[in-house]
């Protein structure tokens, strides 16, 4: 009996991307995407808006229930995807909040969850698309990072 399907190798190439897609750890987090708010001053101290705090609590609660909290180590890949419904009126994706404000709030929302430090992530791409409000966020390493190029 013959089988309905063909095997086809799919060659180092692509079986190490589907390798690196694997280690990805991803989070959906519905709601409007929102920016890192700007430090505020006030009494003498300075101090994180509200909204901003409040907003990376709750990424990092949900990171923390879906991921635990095991930072990986090396190089990181971050890839942030904002999603807003579109309209006449809503110029969404060129309205707010800035790409790198939110990429902002998420990377601090991760840090000691996702990562030891922000400062881990060699790889950030940040994309803003029409859809139903809410942030898809993937995590992993990034192994281009280490590879030595020869010009």
């Amino acid at each position: 009996m013959t089988p309905d399907f063909e095997v086809i190798p799919i060659g180092e190439p692509r079986l190490e991307l589907l390798r690196r897609e694997q280690r990805m750890k991803a989070l959906i987090v519905s709601g409007e995407p929102i920016g890192k708010g700007r430090a505020r001053f006030g009494q003498g101290r300075t101090y994180t808006p509200e909204r901003t705090r409040v907003e990376e609590d709750r990424i990092a609660t949900l990171w923390k229930q879906v991921h635990g909290s095991q930072p990986l180590a090396g190089a990181i890949r971050l890839e942030i995807t904002l999603f807003r419904p579109g309209g006449k009126r809503l110029k969404w994706p060129l309205a707010t909040p800035d790409a790198s404000n939110a990429a902002k709030l998420i990377e601090d929302a991760l840090n000691l969850l996702a990562y030891t430090d922000d400062s881990q992530i060699t790889t950030l791409v940040v994309k803003k698309r029409i859809g139903p409000a809410g942030v898809a966020i993937r995590v992993g390493p990034d192994d281009e990072a280490l590879e030595r190029r020869e010009e």
